[in-house]
């Protein structure tokens, strides 16, 4: 399932989401581990208030900024939850053409 990448959403998504059925959740536009981090913590204690197995959801962060790419590493090693990292193409490639990153 996808949840929201807009902050005020977040919580609104993971409430109706971490439930019996859902093994993973899709996150847009995640820029750092703490990201990650954030999202491991609030799953964790849904799933205790909800009786479910602790770790039972798992996330995917999808990246979408070329600005990401320095953080991959701390992304990649957040979260015991996280079990993979995809690309989001269209919006990682409309970032790359104003970024500074790749002038550095």
């Amino acid at each position: 399932m996808r949840i929201n990448g807009e902050p005020a959403l977040v919580d609104d998504d993971l409430q109706a989401a971490v439930i019996p059925g859902v093994a993973a959740l899709m996150v847009p536009k995640v820029e750092s581990g703490e990201d990650v981090r954030a999202l491991d913590t609030r799953i964790g204690e849904l799933e205790r208030d909800r009786q479910l197995s602790p770790g039972q959801m798992l996330l995917i962060a999808q990246i979408e900024h070329v600005r990401t790419l320095p953080r991959l590493d701390d992304i990649a090693t957040s979260s015991p939850r996280l079990m993979g990292m995809i690309l989001g193409s269209e919006d990682f490639s409309m970032s790359a053409t104003n970024c500074d990153i790749l002038s550095a």
